[in-house]
């Protein structure tokens, strides 16, 4: 009995602590956060350009803000309602 609540044990451990697979958007997120702008403006460029509303508004931010873009108002509600 012990060694099946120890198995079970090590199992959910090892569950726990596998790595989630992050997507293209968590990975821009995740890049933006660390200032690496280029990195999550191609990331979300891809989706936004795919219609994913969440890179859409992304970018709209990106360029509203000029972060790692020129500050441009007309891109950032282009980007942000496309």
């Amino acid at each position: 009995m012990r060694s099946l609540i120890k198995a079970g044990l090590v199992a959910l451990v090892l569950c726990l602590a596998a790595p989630v697979a992050a997507g293209p958007f968590e990975d821009g997120v995740a890049a933006a956060e660390r200032g690496d702008y280029a990195t999550a403006l191609r990331l979300w460029h891809l989706l936004a350009d795919q219609g994913a509303a969440e890179a859409q508004t992304n970018l709209g931010k990106m360029y509203n803000l000029g972060k790692g873009v020129p500050q441009d108002f007309t891109l950032a509600l282009t980007r942000d309602l496309d």
